[in-house]
């Protein structure tokens, strides 16, 4: 497995879409710029969790 299919994953419905706009803009490879935003989706649904089991945790 690559590093780009993790990114790739976390593309999906409107995520894929701005990543293909910026891909087609950006001055680095498509496949690059679609792995580096998955990737950017991915952390933020991450810490959106992580944040969410913290407050969870809190109340009890």
């Amino acid at each position: 497995m690559k590093v780009q299919d993790v990114g790739h994953a976390a593309l999906s419905g409107w995520r894929g879409k701005v990543a293909d706009a910026a891909a087609s803009k950006a001055p680095a490879r498509d496949d690059y710029v679609r792995a580096a935003f998955g990737f950017l989706f991915l952390a933020l649904s991450l810490a959106y969790l992580a944040k969410t089991a913290r407050r969870l945790a809190a109340r009890s």
